[in-house]
């Protein structure tokens, strides 16, 4: 390869990680506004709603009627109560295609590391 390809290559490259750079920053803007919480007054939502952007606990009373036909705010707000204090747990989503059923299931960040503590 001469130095003419090499530079091209390069400068490919160089553009490839400029435009990356780019979008990552749009994506970590996206995530920040997902966390900002709405004020008060603009919110009209339901019980569950309120608690879980309140950060307040929900008693298990008001989740035991979440269900697959429940809205999503509702679940949410079960996932972050089973989990509560755990930044590492999130949600994945998992499809069966021979049963056509999908659902979501917890998954944690360090599923696989052994943490130093731990006897082995």
């Amino acid at each position: 390869m001469n130095y003419k390809e090499l530079l091209e290559k390069y400068n490919l490259l160089l553009s490839e990680n400029s435009r990356l750079v780019r979008e990552n920053d749009k994506l970590k803007a996206q995530i920040e506004k997902t966390k900002r919480r709405p004020a008060e007054k603009e919110f009209t939502g339901s019980t569950a709603e309120k608690n879980m952007l309140d950060n307040e606990p929900t008693d298990s009373a008001s989740l035991s009627g979440v269900n697959n036909r429940s809205d999503s705010t509702s679940k949410i707000s079960l996932f972050m109560s089973l989990f509560k204090g755990r930044d590492d747990v999130y949600a994945k989503k998992w499809e069966n295609k021979k049963k056509t059923t999908s659902g979501y299931s917890p998954v944690c960040l360090n599923q696989w590391q052994v943490s130093s503590g731990s006897i082995g």
